[in-house]
């Protein structure tokens, strides 16, 4: 009995100490769907992260940025009494000046203190018109024939101002 009670111990043992040791060949297959996996999120996070952009405040004068792409020689007449009395002659990019913002403006965007000339992105826009029909000074300003000031907080990103607020 006591030969039977040391084989079943012996048993028992080598069964526990062969499952609490490692394999000798890993299999490979886990160790490549996991690098693979830690490539793949490494690559698509920078393929996806975004370049860090600024927020600032911008100032300058409301534009039609629809009518500065078309032609600029026929607002030019009505638009050269509205713009701003210390502006100069600036080069064709700054084509915006000569379109003043109107209450049906749609592609709005922004000549700079600076005579650079920007055009909002579509929220931005959509931002500006909104504004446009409920701010009472802007509005009065829009009737008068005069142009509309105002400042926008968002990031530039090339010739695009990505607006967050208009005041």
């Amino acid at each position: 009995m006591t030969a039977q009670l040391f084989v079943v111990t012996l048993v028992l043992t080598s069964g526990t100490v062969v499952a609490q040791t490692a394999p000798a060949n890993p299999p490979q297959k886990d160790q490549t769907t996991a690098q693979t996996a830690t490539t793949r999120q490494a690559g698509a996070n920078s393929a996806t992260e975004l370049p860090q952009m600024k927020t600032s405040a911008y100032k300058g004068v409301l534009v039609d940025m629809s009518c500065a792409a078309g032609t600029t020689s026929t607002a030019g007449s009505a638009s050269a009494e509205a713009a701003p009395a210390k502006s100069t002659n600036r080069s064709a990019a700054d084509s915006g000046s000569n379109c003043p913002v109107s209450a049906s403006s749609s592609n709005i965007g922004m000549k700079l203190d600076d005579g650079r000339t920007v055009r909002f992105d579509l929220v931005g826009s959509q931002r500006a018109a909104d504004a446009l029909k409920n701010d009472k000074r802007w509005s009065k300003n829009l009737a008068d024939g005069k142009p509309i000031r105002a400042k926008a907080i968002g990031a530039l990103n090339g010739d695009k101002l990505i607006v967050a607020s208009i005041q």
